[in-house]
Formats: structure tokens, C-alpha cells, sequence
């Protein structure tokens, strides 16, 4: 029997429900389901958690692995920009803007972050680095455990300042980075691409999301990113 463990944001919680329609009934199968639906006699341990960063997505990970033996590991990685606070309190930047969203519970302290770009001291240099070290640290990671590891990532930034620092970097790691990479280096413009991108191009936009509102993947988005990571999975293993 297969053991898969599957980590990431919102894009991957086994328990999501949507902010902007919390009535809506959620529960159809997020991505590593319909994966593990394709490997016969497979389990999956979904530890996806809305709101967390990419440093706790690798944190989960190894310590995770640290505890049971795992055949395969699948990660969605979050947005570059989304910082954690610890190990229990996530923050994006952006997210304090809109009303009626959950993070508002965040304590007083960590606002000064939304305005960490303009004040100076949160580098997006430095954030971005980190992100690619994380790639790289699980993919070195999954070959010293024999773990068979396919990663990518869920959404796409327009930022301008984030895509020129994202061009450099992936320069600087492509030579490191393997195939159990999707999408490398995540830039549809210049190269490589998102899960966002490719859902869209196979079903639409209009029917890749929850809603005009909620840019969460509906059921048929979730189904059209675990075929794409088994389709990833078959073609390296």
C-alpha cells in the first residue's frame, strides 16, 4: 500500500470553506483525493491548512516524515508573498483589505506587515529566495528518504517587482531544481507555469472557481490539478 502525504494552502485543505459563501457546501474532494484515486490500493494523509505560508508548508512536511514513512509526497505551494507568524498565525498582505475575511483575528501586532513593502522592511528579495530554497531543500530532502516528490505551484503573481526577482532567482536555480517540479519558475509570461493557468486553459475560468468572488478551485478545478499532478507523477515514476 501507497502512503501519500499532501501538504499546502487553501488550495489543498480537506476542510476549505469558502469566506465569501460560508453556506456553500465544500466538501467535494480536494486534488490529493482525486491523485489518490488513481493508484489502486493508496491512502492519503491531506494535511493542507488554509492561510499558511510556504516555510510552514516545508515544516509540515518534514516534520510529518520525521514521524511516519511516506511512498509520496504532492505539495502546492502558496503565493511567494504570504508571510507566517510562527507556526499558528498566517498573513498575506493583501487579505486585511477585504472585510469579513477570517484574518482579522490576527493579533494587533502583526499588522505593521500589510505595509512591511512600503515602510522598507519586508523585502520581497528575501522572500523569494527563501521560497526557492524551500523547493529545493524538499526535493533534496524527498531523495535522501527515497520519497517519490511532485511539487508546483497554485497561483500566479502579476507583481511586477515579485516577477523581476522571480526571473533572477530561477536563474539562479534551475540547474538545481529537478523534474518532479510542475511549472518551473511559475512565469507564464516567459516561461513555465501555475496550476491556475493550466485549469483555466483546460476548463475555463468560469468553471476553474467557486465563484466570481472566491478564486478558490471548485470541484472541477480540484479535479483538473490532481490529474495534472498524476499525469506529472506517471511521466517521472
Amino acid at each position: 500500500m501507497d502512503k501519500i502525504l499532501a501538504v499546502g494552502c487553501s488550495h489543498t485543505d480537506y476542510y476549505f470553506k469558502s469566506l465569501f459563501h460560508p453556506e456553500m457546501d465544500t466538501s467535494w474532494p480536494k486534488w490529493p483525493e482525486v491523485f489518490t484515486n488513481n493508484i489502486d490500493n493508496a491512502i492519503c494523509n491531506n494535511i493542507g491548512l488554509s492561510g499558511i505560508g510556504n516555510d510552514i508548508i516545508l515544516k509540515k512536511v518534514l516534520y510529518e516524515c520525521s514521524l511516519n514513512r511516506y511512498d509520496i509526497v504532492l505539495v502546492l505551494w502558496t503565493d511567494i508573498t504570504r508571510i507566517d507568524i510562527y507556526d499558528t498565525h498566517t498573513f498575506f498582505p493583501s487579505l486585511p483589505i477585504r472585510e469579513n475575511n477570517n484574518f482579522y483575528r490576527l493579533h494587533d501586532k502583526i499588522n505593521w506587515i500589510a505595509n512591511g513593502r512600503v515602510k522598507g522592511f519586508y523585502k520581497i528579495e528575501s522572500s523569494v529566495d527563501s521560497f526557492f530554497k524551500n523547493l529545493f531543500i524538499l526535493q533534496e530532502y524527498c531523495k535522501t528518504q527515497s520519497i517519490k516528490l511532485v511539487h508546483g505551484m497554485s497561483n500566479e503573481t502579476w507583481d511586477k517587482e515579485v516577477l523581476s526577482v522571480m526571473i533572477k532567482n530561477s536563474l539562479k536555480y534551475q540547474s538545481k531544481l529537478d523534474d518532479s517540479l510542475i511549472g518551473f519558475p511559475f512565469i507564464s509570461n516567459v516561461a513555465g507555469t501555475t496550476m491556475r493557468n493550466d485549469v483555466i486553459k483546460r476548463i475555463g475560468e468560469k468553471n476553474a472557481f467557486i465563484s466570481d468572488t472566491d478564486l478558490h478551485y471548485s470541484a472541477a478545478g480540484q479535479e483538473v490539478i490532481g490529474n495534472i499532478f498524476y499525469e506529472k507523477f506517471k511521466t517521472i515514476y
